[in-house]
């Protein structure tokens, strides 16, 4: 599944197939210079999109996002503890 964020309100998305760019169902262009990507006439972030359970790039999926951040936590607080 491929999570597309609007490109107006960042807190509104849609969720669609992984087949998204290859199907003939969904009108979809981009507008690379202005971060937008239009599926079916509808702007969302180019730069906003995740790929869910596990499809597409590692470096953009959410279980990716979730690691890099808690292993910057942990990683915050090794310094922290060392540094005291």
């Amino acid at each position: 599944m491929i999570r597309l964020f609007k490109y107006e309100n960042c807190a509104e998305y849609s969720d669609y197939p992984n087949d998204l760019f290859r199907s003939d169902e969904y009108a979809v262009s981009f507008d690379f210079e202005n971060d937008k990507v239009f599926v079916n006439d509808v702007p969302y972030k180019l730069s906003g999109l995740l790929h869910i359970q596990g499809s597409g790039s590692k470096s953009n999926s959410i279980e990716s996002s979730l690691f890099q951040k808690i292993k910057t936590n942990v990683k915050l607080a090794f310094q922290s503890l060392f540094n005291c």
